[in-house]
């Protein structure tokens, strides 16, 4: 049982590619189609969202209005769909944390977070 619980905790999924693959799979009459939408903007995405505080928050309150679809929100919550930064949203920390910080004190920080 360990074995399977160190596999699960490796797994990781996007809200902006696994995600939607797997809403429109089950999107029956078309149930899903705003929360498709949504993660087709990536706003319910780590970085790149811009319509939320947190995306995350946004996405586990939307699945649930959605009790069969709590198998994702399970996911959602223990950390299965949080996304990698990718260059570009790296680039973007970059830029948020020097202008936040200034230049030197950020400069320190990008070491610490791996930017």
């Amino acid at each position: 049982m360990q074995t399977n619980q160190n596999t699960m905790s490796k797994i990781r999924k996007s809200t902006n590619k696994e995600l939607i693959e797997e809403l429109t799979l089950i999107n029956v009459n078309g149930r899903y189609d705003a929360m498709i939408a949504e993660a087709k903007d990536n706003q319910f995405h780590d970085y790149k969202n811009t319509k939320y505080v947190c995306g995350k928050i946004a996405l586990v309150n939307t699945l649930a209005s959605f009790p069969e679809l709590k198998f994702i929100r399970d996911e959602v919550i223990s950390g299965v769909y949080d996304e990698r930064p990718d260059e570009e949203d790296k680039a973007l920390m970059r830029r948020e944390l020097i202008e936040d910080m200034g230049e030197e004190a950020a400069k320190k920080m990008f070491k610490q977070l791996g930017l």
